[in-house]
This record gives C-alpha cells, sequence and structure tokens, in this order.
C-alpha cells in the first residue's frame, strides 16, 4: 500500500471499545487495543494515502453469541438485545455490518479515516440504565 500511495486497512473492534459493559478485561481491552490502534496507522499511514478504521457493532445473534447467552435461539436473543435498544423496530444483522465494512472499504469513504464506527442502534449514545432504576422504583 505504501508504494502506490493508496489503501484501506478495516478493523473489527466491538462495542466494548467504546462502553463498559459486563465482559471480561482481556476482551474489552483486546477492543480498545483495536480502537486505539486504527487512530494510531491512520496518522502513521496517512501521509500514504492510507486510511485506517474500524467497526464496533453491537450484538449480533450467532451462533457463538447465542451459545454466550445461555442457547437462547435466535429470536429469543435479538429480543433480548432489542429490549435495551434505542433506535427501536431494528434488528442488527450480519449484512448491516458487511454494508457498513463495504462503505468504509469503498472509494465513497475516501476522507475518512481513524474512525471507530459503531454499528449499535445508537446504543453506545445513551444510558439506558435510567429505565432499570425507572422501573424497579414502580413495582
Amino acid at each position: 500500500m505504501v508504494p502506490v500511495k493508496k489503501g484501506c486497512i478495516l478493523f473489527t473492534a466491538s462495542l466494548a471499545s467504546k462502553i463498559s459493559f459486563g465482559l471480561p478485561h482481556a476482551y474489552k481491552a483486546s477492543k480498545h487495543t483495536v480502537a486505539g490502534l486504527t487512530k494510531s496507522l491512520s496518522v502513521e499511514l496517512g501521509e500514504h494515502g492510507i486510511r485506517v478504521n474500524c467497526i464496533s457493532p453491537n450484538g449480533i445473534v450467532t451462533p457463538m453469541l447465542q451459545k454466550a447467552i445461555g442457547n437462547v435461539d435466535k429470536k429469543k436473543g435479538e429480543e433480548m438485545i432489542a429490549v435495551s435498544a434505542v433506535l427501536k423496530g431494528t434488528v442488527l444483522e450480519p449484512e448491516d455490518f458487511a454494508h457498513a465494512a463495504l462503505y468504509l472499504a469503498s472509494d465513497e469513504a475516501k476522507f475518512i479515516s481513524g474512525v471507530n464506527l459503531a454499528v449499535d442502534e445508537a446504543y453506545s449514545v445513551s444510558n439506558q440504565s435510567w429505565k432499570i432504576g425507572f422501573a424497579a422504583l414502580s413495582e
């Protein structure tokens, strides 16, 4: 990429690189590392015309996630995630993540570098725990 003065590096991080929630510290640290490396490399490689970004998806109900949350079926897993979603009426699918990756890797994103793009239904911009507090008070 350096010799041709063009390219795109795209990492996968996780919503855990943006907010903290009950995941193991090693997992969160690794995702913060990816986000930090994205920023650092975007500065270092920018002079060579190379863009560096990462994508941080919220939970996507895949077989791996289903196993992690107790072998629930896909529909139940989607319902569990939807409860705390900010953007209602949507379900994050692997294709949504792929579309974000295709955009960031495309020439349409030629001026985007150093970004950690949350694909998370706006989850990372709001603290939904207040809902739990209100629910507890109304019981």
